[in-house]
């Protein structure tokens, strides 16, 4: 569907009457997808980047048709600069997976192939608009979370501390602390 105003410029547009410093690139024959990229303050560094995209656009550009059912998945992506040493992979998994239980939206992952750790989260819609206060939340989550989480995964990544050592500092530090997974059925079938 060809649309006169890009979804994603009228996001961006939506997203800085919310205070956010947002910029739309238009797709390019390196990158077939239109993305918006939104700088988050980071006290003392440079700022996190949030690439939004429509992902299924890549499916639109290489033919399939866009219909008025579909629904429509707004991806957020923020990779940290950083990169992690391999001797390290599992002790960043492990810690990706318990700070997973402690931010509010979206989830903690990484790429082994190239190092790289990032945070997402998918916004599920039924057209291309989404409203700017739900937009502004998830962005908000983003910015507590991302920044002041960053130092510490570096940190394991690099091997300079340990796992046990972050979640304390969490606990000690900022008063945060991770909720346990709590038991339950391992699928539907089981009691």
């Amino acid at each position: 569907m060809a649309y006169l105003t890009p979804p994603l410029k009228t996001i961006a547009a939506a997203l800085e009457e919310e205070d956010f410093a947002a910029e739309f690139f238009p797709a390019t024959e390196e990158r077939p997808l239109d993305m918006l990229l939104v700088s988050l303050s980071e006290p003392g560094g440079e700022p996190c980047l949030v690439e939004m995209t429509f992902p299924q656009d890549l499916l639109y550009a290489s033919g399939q048709e866009e219909s008025i059912e579909d629904a429509f998945t707004l991806q957020f992506l923020l990779r940290y600069r950083f990169s992690f040493d391999d001797a390290h992979t599992a002790d960043v998994a492990l810690l990706l997976h318990r700070l997973n239980r402690l931010v509010p939206v979206g989830a903690f992952g990484m790429s082994e192939d190239v190092g790289t750790i990032f945070l997402q989260y998918a916004l599920i819609l039924p057209s291309r608009e989404a409203d700017a206060d739900v937009l502004a939340t998830i962005l908000s989550s983003f910015e507590t979370f991302a920044p002041m989480l960053a130092p510490l995964i570096e940190e394991v990544g690099s091997g300079r501390r340990t796992i046990e050592s972050v979640i304390e500092s969490l606990e000690d530090e900022e008063g945060i602390v991770i909720p346990p997974m709590l038991p339950g059925p391992a699928s539907l079938l089981e009691p």
